[in-house]
């Protein structure tokens, strides 16, 4: 609707305004490609898995998507650089971490969320990754949380509002 279009638009420019303090001009063309790829990527596959997600199921889904994933880094690793791991005990910790809770708890909560709600609504909650970062950084690291961040985290968080309160779906 044109409410929730609002509050992409209203969401997006707190976002920037959020990351606005840290972007730089000397930012690699490989750097900003990454990004838009990467962006394109993750809409194209959430709206693929809102129109098929009923016919492929959670866990199947979850494992197509981590085995595609895996076998990109893999080839990548192999062509770009020479691999080497530590197998020590925080690596394997950051490793535990990021497979149970990242990629698994966090795509599954996804996938629900994607099935329960629509694509807008849900995708729009990442408006919030940000600024919720910004908030944690203050707290755990001491960086500067400043009035930019504060009224860019206020923008994300009424674009979301906009989006999420107007959604189509029950």
């Amino acid at each position: 609707s044109f409410i929730q279009w609002i509050g992409i638009l209203i969401g997006f420019a707190g976002v920037v305004v959020v990351i606005s303090p840290s972007l730089g001009t000397d930012a690699p063309l490989i750097a900003i490609t990454a990004c838009v790829f990467g962006l394109l990527a993750i809409t194209t596959g959430t709206l693929l898995q809102k129109s098929i997600g009923d016919s492929v199921g959670l866990l199947r889904s979850n494992i197509i998507q981590a085995s595609a994933a895996s076998l990109f880094f893999i080839i990548l690793i192999v062509t770009v650089e020479t691999p080497n791991i530590n197998w020590n005990e925080p690596f394997l910790l950051a490793l535990a971490w990021q497979v149970l809770a990242v990629s698994t708890g966090a795509y599954v909560i996804l996938m629900i969320l994607i099935k329960r709600d629509s694509v807008a609504a849900t995708t729009s909650l990442l408006f919030l990754v940000p600024p919720v970062t910004a908030i944690i950084a203050f707290f755990i690291f001491d960086e500067p949380l400043t009035p930019v961040t504060v009224s860019g985290f206020f923008m994300a968080s009424a674009g979301v509002y906009l989006v999420t309160r107007h959604s189509s779906a029950p």
